[in-house]
């Protein structure tokens, strides 16, 4: 049966609701920054609408803060976003088009929460990912205008304990996979490890945070590939897993977001 244009838009769209209430949450607290060191309340706004990364704000406005250049600026951010090179070349093998403008589009809406989203699929049609992208990036830029707006009026405390609210949905997301899989289990472990690692010891604790971060996710998905080899290449030459599901389990379009191979409609 024929994928629907519909459906998988619509899918994306409904498994995209957990990212964006806490995208709100966060960019809340980012809002209440830039309120609290000055800056013009509609900056949020800006900077949401035309970054769309949280890491790489927060990065931006704590140097804005402290009157760095802006050259400076722009290379540590530069640093801090290079994961999502790694996100990049990950999901252009899962997707089931190739064409060029597309696949530039959804790489301005790469981010890491969208990317757990679809760690565990074989293939994602392009409607799919485009359909992860509008609650989370709307309730990204409306939280950070509330936040902006109304800074005055949140104790300290809850501002604080939203900040945390980033950290506990990637965890939501990246552990029942994992769960279910040990090669997930192994590799994600074996990247908080190394990252540890990194952080704690002395000289290296010295490597930027964007560095770090590239070093344990390209040593784990390495020794990862090593150990746990693909299964092989399909005719389209796309990277194929192994379904992290039981063999048994039926493919649903509706449920997953995969694409069964024998109806792929490619856009």
């Amino acid at each position: 049966m024929k994928q629907k244009i519909g459906t998988t838009f619509l899918k994306g769209m409904r498994d995209s609701i957990p990212v964006a209430i806490v995208y709100f949450v966060v960019s809340f607290t980012f809002g209440v920054t830039i309120a609290k060191y000055g800056f013009p309340c509609w900056y949020a706004t800006l900077l949401s609408a035309i970054n769309f990364t949280s890491v790489g704000q927060f990065t931006g406005v704590r140097m804005m803060i402290e009157s760095v250049a802006i050259y400076e600026i722009g290379l540590a951010i530069l640093v801090v976003n290079l994961r999502y090179i790694l996100c990049g070349i990950s999901i252009s093998q899962k997707l089931d088009t190739k064409s060029k403008w597309k696949r530039m589009l959804i790489g301005m809406f790469i981010a890491d929460e969208l990317y757990a989203v679809i760690a565990n699929k074989q293939k994602v049609t392009f409607k799919y990912y485009m359909g992860l992208v509008p609650l989370p990036y709307i309730c990204w830029i409306a939280g950070s205008t509330a936040g902006a707006y109304m800074d005055a009026l949140l104790p300290e405390r809850l501002q604080m304990a939203m900040g945390i609210a980033l950290y506990c949905m990637f965890i939501g997301l990246i552990i029942p996979p994992a769960m279910r899989d040990k090669r997930l289990f192994f590799t994600i472990g074996l990247a908080a490890g190394i990252s540890c690692l990194l952080y704690f010891t002395p000289y290296l604790n010295r490597i930027s945070f964007g560095f770090r971060i590239v070093i344990a996710a390209v040593v784990a998905a390495v020794v990862s590939a090593l150990l746990f080899p693909v299964s092989g290449i399909d005719d389209n030459s796309t990277y194929v897993r192994e379904t992290l599901q039981d063999e048994t389990s039926p493919q649903n379009e509706d449920e997953t977001g995969d694409l069964p191979a024998s109806d792929t409609e490619v856009s």
